[in-house]
């Protein structure tokens, strides 16, 4: 796995978030302005389209008002009903004005058809694509104003027009005599509404019919076929002619609309990634002086793992860094205090020992001359000495041996036992002792002279040793995974100020230096919370005290 260091780490994911956030920036800069360009193109096109649009529909009202009046002549119904060819073609050839391109009169009855254009006149009978063609332009007309875009077959070249017709009527029935029609250069119209709009050759505004169909365009391939799609990077405009219907569109090629911003952002892309290689090399120089500091602790922890506690790192800032430095080399000299302490206590245990060793002997020449004298007792038929002789040689023993923190219950009980034996022997059995201890108990283990001291505060401050009616009440049971003990006398009581001695430790035990301060500050260091002492006292009605403890059936669990 790839191994990243702190300043890796950061230079990284402070570069990552730039480039991140200047792509974004970037990226929302170039749509909002590449919009406006459509939408400020798109607008100037709309307005030169509706200059063309209404271009087309002067020279298309032109046409069809001519068509219009040239039907309606009242000389034109009688020309036509005595077949006056010549006069005809005079007569048609006044309305030859203007953009007209050409005009035709189809007779009725005799299919033929007269033609006047500015080549000349001619009429001729019609062939059967001719009346085809003229039926065909008379069925498309469908709008008065809207004219038809078609084909000219006529004429010695075919050629696209824009046609406008109307009946001519008998003025005394209403039988069709026959159809003027009027028509319009398609090529006319191109050069007149649409050549000067054409700005480039990315660039194209052409002219369709209401069914879709190029009506005029600069390519004349494309004339009478069904409009093509765009292309995904082409943007069209379109509006229609409100006279005629027609629709004019304007397509271009977003590369035209957009290549100056592609190209300025090019160059600010450029300019960006050398802002950002700078900024690299300025957030280097900051991450690097920031992290020193941690750099050096890191190598000052490196040496107090390999255990020199002499270090110090140098503090020069007073922010987080700093303060973490301060408190590193704080805790620095308190474990260096801690462990000569350690050290210290360690010699002093040691020496404590080779003292022990040297007066080892001492406790086996007691226990071997106070045996002597319990069997001399017993030589002598004193069995009460031999068995208090007894009693106290275990009890020096069970003491000598009980080196450890934590002992059974039942241990310390037997301890207790002998204890209560011997001080009834004292005191002349002017007291009685009653044991209550539940046999599951027996093996949880406790600290050590927990509740030998509570059994002699009883004997000696509870109950009233004049009388001989003393009682001593010795519990233990185990209530969940809480152990209670229990040491309850029916003496005289305390009084709350002899009470608080008690609790203190000022009144320590005189056969093992334990005071019942000890016992509460030995609980609170093993358990924590987790036990406590509690004395109950009024004067006149004994004394009763209670320790609660977690069970435990390990000696090391709550060993520090």
């Amino acid at each position: 796995m790839l191994s990243v260091n702190l300043k890796q780490k950061l230079l990284l994911s402070i570069m990552t978030i730039s480039v991140v956030i200047f792509l974004i920036f970037s990226f929302l800069i170039y749509r909002q302005s590449a919009d406006a360009i459509e939408q400020n193109y798109n607008n100037m096109v709309t307005g030169n389209m509706n200059v063309c649009a209404a271009a087309f529909d002067n020279l298309m009202r032109e046409a069809y008002f001519t068509a219009v009046d040239a039907a309606n002549d009242e000389t034109l119904p009688e020309l036509l009903a005595q077949q006056k060819h010549t006069d005809i073609e005079d007569h048609l050839g006044q309305y030859l004005t203007g953009d007209i391109d050409a005009v035709y009169c189809y007779i009725n009855g005799h299919a033929q058809l007269v033609r006047v254009t500015r080549q000349g006149t001619q009429t001729e009978r019609c062939t059967s694509d001719k009346i085809i063609w003229v039926h065909h332009t008379a069925d498309d007309i469908r709008n008065p104003l809207m004219p038809v875009s078609t084909v000219d077959r006529l004429g010695t070249i075919r050629k696209n027009i824009f046609a406008y017709e109307q009946p001519v009527a008998a003025p005394d029935d209403t039988r069709i005599l026959g159809y003027v029609i009027v028509t319009v250069d398609e090529r006319t119209a191109f050069f007149k509404c649409l050549q000067n709009r054409q700005t480039g050759s990315d660039r194209e505004i052409y002219i369709t019919t209401p069914e879709g169909r190029y009506a005029s365009c600069s390519n004349l391939n494309r004339l009478g076929k069904p409009e093509e799609k765009i292309g995904e990077n082409e943007l069209k405009s379109s509006i229609q002619a409100p006279l005629t219907g027609y629709s004019f569109h304007s397509v271009v090629n977003r590369d035209v609309l957009t290549g100056d911003i592609r190209r300025a952002g090019s160059r600010i892309l450029l300019f960006s990634v050398l802002l950002l290689l700078l900024s690299g090399v300025s957030i280097w120089i900051i991450v690097r002086n920031m992290l020193t500091p941690l750099q050096q602790l890191e190598e000052a922890m490196q040496q107090v793992s390999q255990g020199d506690l002499t270090i110090q790192t140098e503090v020069h800032q007073n922010d987080e860094i700093g303060r973490l430095a301060a408190g590193f080399n704080s805790m620095v000299r308190q474990l260096d205090s801690l462990i000569g302490e350690l050290v210290t206590q360690k010699m002093l245990k040691r020496e404590a020992e080779m003292e022990a060793l040297q007066y080892q002997i001492q406790p086996h020449f007691i226990y071997n001359t106070l045996n002597t004298i319990k069997y001399a007792a017993i030589l002598q038929n004193a069995k009460e000495i031999a068995q208090l002789l007894e009693a106290f040689i275990e009890l020096m023993q069970l003491t000598a041996r009980n080196q450890g923190t934590f002992i059974p219950l039942e241990r310390e009980m037997h301890m207790v036992d002998n204890y209560v034996r011997l001080q009834m022997f004292r005191y002349a059995n002017s007291f009685e002792v009653e044991y209550d201890i539940q046999p599951e108990t027996k093996r949880c283990y406790i600290p050590n002279l927990l509740i030998q001291p509570l059994v002699e505060n009883a004997i000696l401050h509870g109950i009233d040793l004049k009388k001989e009616n003393g009682r001593i009440e010795i519990s233990a049971m185990q209530i969940g995974d809480t152990l209670a003990v229990r040491v309850r006398d029916n003496g005289r009581g305390l009084t709350p100020e002899e009470l608080q001695k008690l609790m203190t430790g000022q009144k320590p035990s005189k056969f093992s230096g334990i005071g019942i301060g000890n016992i509460r500050e030995r609980l609170r260091l093993y358990y924590g919370t987790r036990a406590e002492m509690r004395f109950h006292s009024e004067n006149g009605s004994g004394t009763t005290a209670v320790i609660t403890l977690p069970v435990s059936y390990d000696e090391n669990e709550y060993t520090i």
